[in-house]
Order: structure tokens, then sequence, then C-alpha cells
């Protein structure tokens, strides 16, 4: 790219050398350059980007082009290259081994996939490489990347873009974007809202029109002489100042041309210069401009059969014309795309099919042309060109672009293929249609995919070929049933018949095909005919067969649809191990979503199984959802997150997630979406607001067009509500309802049953409740994919306990339920079994009884009034109001907090020690007569440590990472690298200080408001800071590793303290003065403590 002289573009200029300027110095960004066609983006950001490169920044660039044949992410793929020639080859060396080999795939040079299926974890891979690249070479010099017509990019490219200045904002990186705002702002205009979002972040320099005065230098700059005060203005009305067709009108007047004559429109000025070339030169100028944008002279030559010297004086007469320009490496390229524009549109139809023929001979002789571009040539040559030799050709560009991640150049392939074949039913048809709709389907085009797989049925119906009608009915399988009460029958008849076809005509038993029908077949049945037991057998086979076959994704699928035939309450242990071997074959396989699922899965097994490992693998599924930015995934973790909140009591987050993860499921058709939102929101307003709220919500919402399980939520609230006897015909729905829905919706009937058996007192009812309850009584509620989980079964058993007056069995079980839900920090769950277990301790009146429900409904009270649930506070202020006096009747103590369940012949015996211990599931802490539980947190892990070391300095990066401390403390020394210039490093490093210091005192004074605002900020502040470091392993630059260490432990330990002032005051203050944090931490009491660890 040279610099032209700029004329009236000053203030241009300027801004953009700001932004060179501070790159340079401290940080880049972006910039956005725009105009109409010839408005001079080019020419501008060409010549700052040269001063750049003579100020010794590293220059790259790469242009888009308007042609279908131009690879996805063409403009990054020239950035690469670009990037490879322009810097050192140590400069190189280090960055493309930062970026690892992902970067192999936008260059093509990537192993090509098994099927064209785009994931959206691979095109992360792929964006995070393009970026690590940039950043790790401007740790050498700092990088301008200009990427030039950004309105031609594919969308892509665009998106490559916005993750690349998302991530590089404080790196010595700046992009530079030119495009034409004039057609990006039409509204059909397919990149708009793309590159919308990306002016939000960038600073836009908008380009306008020559004056008067401007329009006369260039004239004299161009035709060697100057224009009159009068010709200029004239020029300057009917070119509006464009300097491009300024130019082509002074050259035009250069040779004699009146003004008057010139006609008003750039592409008729161009015309009439083409006029004035020789026929041949016109001639070969055409076949290269239907080449491309910019062409080799060596495709040119064998298009047009013009060779050696006769090409090269044609050649040199067009650049002499400045039409063309010459490029390295025996190439050139149009001087603007509207010269391509007018030779191209001159031609008729059969004579563009012509020149297109007459290119992929060039190509194919020259040996050199990428897969699209000769696609393009052949598909748009045909019949010039042999139909199956530009399928061929096609068809290997499709496996191009797939392997390439380019999203929009593989649909637009796939489309041309089938254009090809035509609408004959063949077997290489309805292969190629099959592999449409396994890339419509990962690209989120539903409808689409099934369209094309059932298109594939019934051509597989025609050409008798079972293999193709399996693969067909696997592809509609894995998009789901939209209606399964009308589709449900059907899409298992079509996998049956399929794999019945396969067995007959020859395939084995074991063939990975065959096998994945045989576990679809066992997946449609149990989850579109519950009660089925074939699903239970055929899945079965099917694991059996995939282990022995050796296919993983035969094996994946397998084990998914075995998971999927014995979900039921109670079968989580097992469900869990397929989760996990579905984990080893996803991570061997690669596979992404096969991973999410079984991340999912395990999520819902061990919080089923009450173990609080459940939540970090509940973390994990998010993270990786959001890293895979797969939608339907996304959605998966929108809906999950909700459930989550419920269960932990962040309420207000609930609400708005819940929302949020209807809205996208909306965007997705996502077929169990509105079922979900109206279960959640009903559990949510029967946990937030209780059951006179989520009455008003079913009466608002009356159901989600499934009545037989509108009926759940309807009984269920009637027997919170109190509301009298149940109907009849609520008591029969639900009493029969659970065998219409599959087995991992059975949790909801459960509690249901127990909870209408409880209100009703009917001796048969509750044994059948407790009989179908007391195996699961160590193991909680959670419904299908955990999109509603319904506390743990020992709550509802010891319902049915209480309703029978069993009080001893229900104080027991109320007693599991709370300590289970404190296990898995469900506080809701907690409250409410600690509600009903003071209700059942005043009803059962033993000796503590009283005392003990009274210290109870007081912690009910004050912790459902700080998470929301002001019913429960309530109802716990009522029941407080109805207990005996302590010392009446049922009088006695018991300890604060603590659950009491023992009777008045066995009295309670003090702890004999001080306790702070971990069993693996649970944390016990004893002191001062107190004993609470506690759930796993790394801040007691942190304390435990401490406790074990009285006296003793322990660093906090041993505490942070006990196998890496010794390297914490050796990079202690040291201190980080400045990558911000040193004004913003110190006004945030004055920043962090403040709010440490601010932070330290409010806790001091126990102001857990202020000091929760306060870190707040911190965190926002510190998350600016990691958006701009640790990409390419930049080291961060405020704070070292072991400054880093004393933050996070030191929050870790503050914040396990705040949750135990609600716990365990007493614990809480004694550790609160006896512990210190820094970047050593040390417990040190005022007098000895034995402690039991």
């Amino acid at each position: 790219m040279t610099a032209p002289t700029l004329i009236g573009r000053d203030h241009a200029a300027a801004v953009l050398r700001a932004e060179v300027n501070r790159t340079l110095t401290s940080h880049g960004g972006l910039v956005l350059v725009t105009g109409e066609a010839g408005i001079g983006k080019t020419t501008l950001v060409a010549s700052v980007a040269d001063e750049a490169r003579n100020r010794e920044a590293l220059v790259v660039s790469g242009t888009a082009w308007d042609r279908d044949s131009v690879p996805g992410y063409w403009p990054w793929m020239q950035v690469i290259r670009n990037l490879e020639r322009t810097a050192t080859a140590e400069e190189w060396a280090t960055a493309s081994a930062s970026a690892g080999e992902a970067l192999s795939f936008l260059l093509g040079e990537g192993r090509h996939p098994a099927s064209p299926e785009i994931t959206d974890d691979a095109t992360f891979r792929l964006h995070d490489a393009v970026t690590t690249l940039l950043v790790t070479a401007s740790r050498s010099r700092p990088v301008v990347v200009v990427l030039d017509d950004l309105h031609w990019a594919d969308a892509a490219s665009i998106r490559l873009l916005a993750f690349l200045t998302q991530h590089t904002w404080f790196e010595q990186v700046l992009v530079v974007g030119t495009y034409r705002d004039v057609e990006v702002d039409e509204p059909d205009h397919p990149l708009g809202a793309l590159i919308g979002a990306l002016t939000t972040r960038a600073t836009e320099v908008p380009l306008a029109g020559l004056d008067t005065g401007e329009v006369k230098e260039l004239m004299a700059c161009t035709a060697g002489r100057e224009p009159d005060e009068d010709l200029a203005a004239q020029v300057r009305r009917r070119t509006g100042g464009n300097p491009f067709f300024v130019e082509q009108t002074a050259r035009l007047w250069q040779v004699g041309s009146p003004i008057d004559a010139v006609t008003p429109g750039i592409r008729a000025t161009l015309e009439t210069r083409l006029s004035y070339l020789p026929t041949n030169v016109v001639e070969l100028l055409t076949t290269a401009a239907v080449a491309g944008r910019e062409f080799e002279r060596g495709v040119v030559a064998a298009a047009s059969g013009v060779r050696g010297p006769e090409l090269d004086s044609l050649l040199k007469r067009a650049v002499a014309a400045r039409l063309v320009t010459r490029l390295a490496d025996g190439r050139f390229g149009f001087v603007h795309d509207l010269v391509r524009d007018v030779l191209t549109t001159r031609l008729d139809e059969a004579a563009l099919r012509a020149r297109h023929a007459a290119v992929v001979r060039g190509l194919r002789q020259a040996a050199r042309a990428d897969p699209g571009t000769l696609a393009h040539h052949a598909y748009l040559a045909v019949p010039d060109v042999d139909s199956s030799y530009a399928l061929d050709l096609v068809l290997a560009a499709a496996r191009n672009a797939c392997c390439r991640l380019a999203v929009e150049e593989v649909a637009g392939h796939f489309g041309r293929a089938l254009e090809l074949v035509g609408d004959e039913r063949t077997e290489r048809r309805s292969n190629i249609a099959l592999d449409l709709g396994s890339f419509q389907h990962s690209a989120g085009l539903l409808a689409e995919a099934r369209a094309t797989f059932e298109d594939v049925v019934a051509s597989s119906d025609d050409l008798d070929d079972p293999r193709l009608l399996a693969r067909a009915a696997l592809g509609l399988h894995a998009l789901g049933v939209p209606d399964p009460d009308n589709e449900g029958r059907r899409e298992i008849d079509l996998l049956d018949r399929a794999h019945a076809g396969l067995i007959e005509h020859g395939a084995a038993p074991d063939d990975p095909l065959t096998v994945r029908t045989l576990a679809a077949a066992g997946r449609a049945r149990s989850h579109l005919v519950p009660g089925d037991d074939r699903s239970r057998d055929l899945s079965a086979r099917a694991v059996t067969l995939a282990r022995g076959c050796g296919d993983d994704e035969a094996l994946g699928f397998s084990l998914l649809a075995r998971h999927d035939a014995i979900w039921e309450p109670g079968s989580a242990p097992e469900r869990v191990t397929l989760a996990d071997e579905m984990t080893v074959v996803a991570r061997r396989s690669h596979d992404t979503e096969l991973e999410l699922q079984a991340s999912l899965l395990r999520m819902v097994g061990l919080v089923e199984l009450g173990d609080p490992r459940g939540l970090d693998e509940y973390s994990s599924f998010v993270a990786l959802a959001e890293r895979s930015r797969l939608p339907r995934f996304r959605y998966l973790s929108l809906s999950r997150q909700a459930a989550i909140a419920t269960l932990t009591g962040d309420l207000d987050a609930a609400h708005a997630t819940v929302d949020e993860a209807f809205a996208l499921g909306a965007r997705l058709d996502e077929p169990d979406r509105v079922r979900l939102w109206w279960e959640q929101r009903w559990a949510l307003a029967l946990t937030r607001e209780g059951p006179e709220e989520a009455g008003r919500w079913l009466a608002e919402y009356p159901g989600d067009g499934s009545s037989t399980f509108a009926a759940v939520p309807e009984a269920i609230t009637a027997v919170e509500k109190g509301d009298g006897p149940l109907s009849p015909r609520l008591t029969t729905e639900i009493m029969t309802a659970a065998d219409a829905f599959p087995g991992a919706f059975k949790p909801i009937f459960l509690r249901a049953h127990a909870q209408v058996a409880a209100a009703t007192g009917d001796p048969r009812l509750c044994e059948e409740a407790r009989t179908a309850l007391a195996p699961l009584a160590d193991l909680w509620a959670v419904v299908a994919g955990g999109g509603a989980i319904y506390g743990p079964y020992a709550h509802w058993l010891a319902m049915v306990d209480a309703a029978q007056q069993r009080w001893d069995a229900a104080v027991d079980g109320f007693t599991a339920a709370w300590r289970s839900a404190d296990q898995l920090g469900a506080r809701p769950w907690s409250i409410e079994a600690r509600r009903h277990l003071a209700r059942a301790l005043l009803a059962r009146g033993a000796s503590g009884d009283t005392s003990a429900a009274a210290d109870l409904l007081d912690e009910v009270e004050r912790e459902a009034a700080e998470i929301g649930m002001g019913h429960a506070a309530e109802r716990a202020r009522q029941m407080r109001g109805t207990a005996p006096p302590a010392g009446g009747a049922g009088g006695g103590s018991a300890a604060r907090g603590r659950p009491t369940t023992e009777r008045a012949s066995e009295p309670l015996e003090p702890r004999s020690g001080n306790e702070f211990h971990f069993d693996g599931r649970v944390w016990t802490l004893s002191f001062a007569g107190r004993t609470v539980p506690m759930p796993d947190a790394k801040g007691l892990r942190d304390l435990h440590v401490l406790l074990g070391k009285p006296g003793t300095e322990v660093p906090a990066a041993d505490l942070l990472s006990p196998e890496g401390g010794e390297v914490v403390r050796v990079s202690q020394r040291f201190g980080g690298d400045p990558v911000l210039d040193e004004q913003a490093k110190a006004t945030y490093q004055r920043r962090l200080t403040q709010l440490d210091e601010e932070i330290e005192r409010a806790a001091t004074r126990l102001d857990d408001d202020r000091a929760a605002e306060l870190d707040h900020e911190r965190e926002a502040l510190l998350a600016e800071l990691r958006n701009a470091a640790g990409l390419a392993g930049r080291p961060r630059r405020l704070g070292d590793a072991a400054e880093r260490a004393r933050k996070t432990v030191s929050a870790r330990i503050r914040d396990t303290l705040r949750r135990l002032d609600e716990r365990h005051p007493e614990l809480a203050e004694h550790l609160r003065a006896s512990v210190s944090t820094g970047i050593t931490c040390r417990y040190q009491p005022g007098r000895e403590v034995a402690w039991e660890l």
C-alpha cells in the first residue's frame, strides 16, 4: 500500500495520526473511515499507514473483495500473510507459535473435517489465535492493521474484527477499517447490524467531497496544468467533489475533452475514458476484470491467449492509463472497483459465461487458484464448463470452507451444488443434501435443516437406500420433535424402519451407523413414549455394540441414549458415571456439544445426589456454554442459571434470568421454552412471594398447553394456600399424570403426591407417598435437565410423617433436609426445612423443643427477610406468636441455630472442644458451645490451614496455590512489565489502593453493604485490567503474582467471615480478631485455643 498526495484531508489525517501516536506510545483501538465510493478512504488510510511504517510500526493490511469466489475470512488471510512477509523471522516465529495450531484453519492448512459441521467452539479458537498472533507481534513493535472495503466483507470477518477489538483495547494494536456507509446503512445490507455494533466502540472519520479550491488543486496534480476558478467550480458541481470522479474528469480534460461533454456520472465518465484505449487493451482488461480485483499475469495470459511481449505491452498501456496498477510477484490490480464494474457490465450473459470459462482454463494452467475461486468461475461458466466438473469443484470448495470455518461461504457452495445436480432424486443429490442439512443444523438454521432432511427421506424411499434413510432419520432426531403428540410416533417409526432396513441390506450390527440408529430409536422412546421398556433394552444394546466397534461418535450417542433411558429419580449414581464416560469420549473426539451435554447431565446428577460438586459442575457448564457460543446451549445455560439462582436464594437474579432465557429461546424457537418459563416463574413466585402470588400467576397464565402437567402446580399451590379440600379432579389427575411424562419429570409429581397426601391425611395416599419417597430420602428432587429443583426428598417425606403425627420421624426428616440444604447452599430450602422443623418441634413438645423452635423461627424470619422470602418471614412470625413460652410445657434450652432432635430422656451433651473439620462434603464448625454445618468454600480451607499453624506466617501464595506458591514467591521479587502508560498505571494503582483501604475499614466497622459496594467497584476495575492483559502470555501490569495472591486470599477469608456472621457470630468475631491477612497470613489468638481439625 503506497501513499499518494493527500488533498483536502487535513482534519481526517490529523485524527488518524493521533490514533497512531497513541498506539505507538500507549494503546490502540479501532478507527472506521467512512464515505461513498471514490471519496478517498483508501488514499487517506494508505498515507497515514505509510507514516506509521516509517515510525517503526508493523503495518499489515487486507482488503475485502466484491465477489462470491473470495474465501471466507479473506481480509484476515491477507493480514496474516502480510504479517509473515513484513515481520522479521524472529517476530513471526514467536507470534505464530503463540497463536498455535488454530491459525492453520484460517489459512486453509488445517485438517479437513469429516462432516460439514462448524462449531462455534472452533470459531472461538480461530478468533483467539488471530488475536494472540497480533498481540504477540505488538510486543516487539506496535501493530497497525488496515482493513479496506469492509462493506464487502463476509460476516465471519466482521465477527472476528469485533472479537479482536474487544480483546486488544489496551494493547498496542490499532485497527483501521474503511467502508461505504451509504451502502451499509441501507436496511437490507447483510452487515448492517454487525458493523453498526462496531461503531459504538470506534473512532469514526467520515469523509465528504472536496471544496472548489481542493478540486482545483487535485485537477492540477492530475492533469499537469491548473484549471481556472470557473472550470474548477463547474467540475465541483458535476462531481460533488468526489476525488476519484474529479481525477477521471481531469484526465478527460487533459486530452482535450470539454467539461460540458463529460456525462454527470462516474460510470459514464469511465466508459468515455475506455473509448480512448485500443480495442485489444480493453479486451484484455475485460478478461482481467472477470478474473478479479487483483489478477496474475500468467492467469490472464492463459485466459486471453495473449502472451509474451504483446501481453506486457498491453498491460503497460493499461498502467499508463491509470486504470490498473502493478503489484508484486507478477500481479496487477484495478485502481478502483468501479473500473471493473464498467468493464464487466458491458458483457451480455453468453459473453460473460465464456470469459468465466476462459478464466477457469487460465487458473488450471497456473495451478495456483484456491478452491473457492476456481469453483466460482466454473459455476458461472456452466454449460461452457461441464456441469459435473463444476460440481466437483464446488464440493471441494465447500469442504475447504468448512476447514476454514467460513459459515456463509459453506452455505453458498452447497446451494450451488444442489443447483448443479438438478431436481432429479439421485444418490449424489441426497448425499449433498445430507451434508447441507448437517451444516444448517450446526449453523442454527433449524427449519431449513428439517426441510432438507425430509427431502432426503423421500429420496431414500425412491432409491431404496437404507443408509440414506438412516442418516436423514438421525438428522431429524437431532433436531427434536416440535409437536411430540402428533409427530413423536412418526420419528420412532422412521428410526425403526431405518434400522431394520440397514440389517436387511447386510449392515453389521456393530456398524457405526447401525449402532447410532439403534441408540436413537431407544432415546426417542424414552422421550416420546414414557414407560416403553424397549428404550432401556435398545440403549443397552447400543452401548455394548458401540464399545466394541471403536467409533467415538457412536459411543457418545449411545451413552446419551442410555442415560435418558434410565433417567428417573434414584438413578443419579449410574447417570453420573455415564456422564463421566461421555466427557471422556467428547474430549477425545473434540465434540463440544457432547461435552456440554455431559457437563449439564453431570451437574443434574450431582445436585440430585445433594453433592456440592454439582454447583462446581454448574459453573463449569455455564463457562463452557458461554465459551462455545452455541446458541442452544447458551439458552440451556441461561435457564439453568435461573434454576440455580432460585435454589441458592438469589431471587432477583433468578427473575431476570428466567425472562432472559425465554427471550433467547423464542429467538431460537426452542420447543420447550414456554413450559419451562411457565414452570420456573411459578416456582419462583412460590418461593419468593408465597402461594397467594403463585396462585395469581397461575390464574394469569393458566398453563402451557398441557392441562395434565398444569394440574400439578395448581394442586401444589392449592395445598400451600390451605384452600381446603382439593377437588377430586386435581387429586385424580396428579395421581395418574406421572405415567404420561418421561421419568426425568417425575420429581414434581412425587412432590405433589406427598403434599396432597399430607394435606388430606388420607392413610392410603400417605402410605403410597412414603413408599415412593423412602428410597429417595437422601436425594434431591431435580426435574429433567435441572430446569427446576424442588428440594430434598427428605423434606417431602417429613411432611407426610408430620401429617400422620409421626413427630420423631418428622423432626429427623426436616433436620436431614436442613443439613442437606445447607450443604448445597440452598438457602430457601434451608429456611423452609427449619420452619417446618420448628412446627414439628412445637407439635412434639418434648423437653427443649419449644426453645429450639423459637430459635429456629428467629433464624427463619431473619434469613427469609434477607433474601426476599417475605411470606416465609411472615409465617415464622405467626408461628412464633403461637408457641408456648420457654419454661412452660416443653420448656428447656437448645443451642441457637442447632437442630435439636434429642428426646427428653436423651439430654444434649456439650461439645468437649472446638472443631473446624471438613468431611469431604460439608464443614462442621464448633466454637463457644455452638455447632453449625457450612458448605465448602475456599475461605474455609484457607482458615483451616491457618488454624493448623497458629502463630505462623503463611504466605498468601501458598494458600492460593500450594503447589505453585514457590513460583509466586520468586516472581514477587521481580514485579511486572508495564503495558499501560505511566499516567494510567498510576491512576489504577491509586484507586485500587484506596479501594482496598476502604474495604478493610468497612469490614472492621461491620458495614457489609458499603464493603460490598466497594468490592463491586474493585471487581469492575480489575475486570477492565484483565481485558487489557493476559493474551499471548503477556504479563499484567498492575501488581505481581504475590499481590494478586494477597488480594484473592484476603477476599476469600473476608467473604467467609461475613457468612459466619449469620451462621456463627461468636466464631466470626473470634476469627476476625485473630486472623491477619496480607502478603502473609497468620492466626494469632489472644489465648491458646485447641482445635479439632
